[in-house]
């Protein structure tokens, strides 16, 4: 792993994901995201370590096991300052919390999985908030939720916005099954609220930096379009939550057995679901102790 120079004094460290770093001197760094625990933070330490570096801080972007991997880590090994979205922040205060970020996984799964997580922020993101100074320098903050209740973009000084998940590359999203959104609509949204951007460069977590995003906005919303069509296609008669998935598995061809993958297959499922229901699409209803999921007339 290096530091690859982007613009000023931002840079990015690509490991599993690109993980944006801010160097604010000679000595010490701010990371926008953390990166995961396994294989990131060995990385990470012998890269901090070779170039002499403390993480003075960890603006993070959402709570997920790729992104918040080494929040805490950080905190106890840099002490790093950890400022987080507030939604987010909630969701990483404890195991229970952190479970509605994988919701088909039990308590105790939770306990054993998520429990790295785990932080207190020091500093927390209000939605209102467009800036936020950080060891001294001024970061710029767009709420982009969707992906996460409280996802959110971040600016460094020298004009280069980290999207996050708020947008993927063309390499990745033509691999992915079923894109993770928390909330269609509002990832939607978001997305479509990037087009009024005006950055130098722009840094995605999945993956890459960009000059400019403005085609890569609409080939990610087409391919949200396409996916949630496909879902709404399988619906040929009333099916339960266990018909839909079993056809659906079947139709992106998933073929793995790793228990996290099958959790965030089953959660982007619910989510795909609710917002056809939503959209008018697709209705609900209760039936002899089974939910049923059927397409609306002339839908």
């Amino acid at each position: 792993m290096e530091l690859v120079p982007v613009q000023g004094n931002t840079y990015v460290a690509e490991g599993k994901c690109t993980i944006p770093v801010y160097r604010l001197n000679q000595k010490e760094v701010v990371l926008l995201d953390s990166g995961y625990a396994d294989p990131d933070r060995a990385m990470l330490d012998e890269l901090f370590s070779r170039k002499h570096l403390r993480v003075a801080a960890v603006i993070g972007s959402h709570t997920h096991l790729d992104h918040s991997g080494n929040h805490a880590y950080f905190q106890k090994t840099h002490g790093a300052q950890i400022i987080m979205p507030f939604a987010e922040a909630a969701v990483a205060s404890g195991v229970l919390m952190g479970k509605m970020a994988y919701p088909s996984y039990t308590p105790g799964e939770a306990a054993k999985s998520l429990a790295h997580l785990l932080v207190r922020a020091d500093q927390m993101i209000f939605p209102e908030e467009r800036h936020i100074t950080v060891c001294g320098k001024d970061f710029d903050v767009l709420p982009l939720p969707g992906h996460t209740p409280g996802h959110t973009g971040i600016g460094t000084p020298d004009r280069v916005f980290y999207v996050g998940d708020a947008l993927m590359s063309r390499e990745v999203y033509l691999r992915a099954k079923l894109p993770t959104a928390f909330s269609y609509a509002e990832d939607l949204s978001s997305k479509r609220a990037l087009y009024g951007l005006s950055y130098d460069r722009y840094i995605l977590a999945h993956k890459g930096v960009y000059n400019g995003i403005h085609p890569l906005i609409g080939e990610n919303i087409a391919y949200f379009a396409q996916r949630v069509q496909r879902v709404a296609a399988l619906l040929q008669r009333p099916m339960s939550f266990c018909d839909v998935s079993a056809a659906a598995w079947d139709a992106f061809g998933l073929r793995t057995q790793n228990p996290f993958r099958i959790s965030v297959f089953v959660r982007n499922l619910r989510c795909v679901l609710d917002y056809l229901c939503d959209e008018k699409v697709v209705q609900a209803r209760f039936s002899g102790g089974v939910l049923w999921y059927e397409r609306v007339a002339n839908a």
